[in-house]
């Protein structure tokens, strides 16, 4: 049960930029694409609700790794969630360089600091390869 609290608390830091201030400069601070951007400035509510989908997404990334190292209980479909998890990172981190290399204008619509291969693009890549890679490794033998 302290999980729950300690995971409801991960979820409010993670999600907090988005609805603590509604501001656009946070958005431009986090990276967020100009359009994202500009909606923010117009009052939409359609970027605070993704930046929640986004939070809640990579709370159950963190839940599946939790279960997946056995400090939670067994989550349903562990091992099948591990692997997915980990091929959507390792294609994550091996994909994005190539994408700005050859279609930058793709990739700077879903990032907004990703215009051409830049020093956040290579680290953020680097770190979904090597997250990814850990994922597949505990996937056939979880907790």
């Amino acid at each position: 049960m302290a999980f729950l609290g300690w995971f409801a608390r991960l979820y409010r830091f993670a999600a907090s930029p988005c609805g603590a201030s509604g501001r656009a400069n946070v958005y431009v601070f986090l990276g967020a694409p100009p359009g994202l951007v500009a909606m923010v400035e117009a009052g939409s509510l359609r970027p605070m609700l993704t930046c929640f989908a986004i939070a809640a997404v990579l709370l159950v990334v963190a839940l599946y790794a939790f279960s997946g190292l056995g400090l939670i209980r067994r989550l349903p479909l562990l091992r099948l969630g591990l692997a997915t998890i980990g091929v959507g990172l390792v294609v994550r981190g091996l994909g994005f360089i190539p994408m700005a290399i050859w279609n930058p204008q793709l990739l700077a619509g879903l990032c907004g600091r990703c215009e051409g291969v830049n020093l956040f693009l290579v680290v953020t890549s680097g770190l979904c390869l090597f997250a990814g890679l850990g994922y597949l490794f505990a996937a056939p033998r979880p907790g």
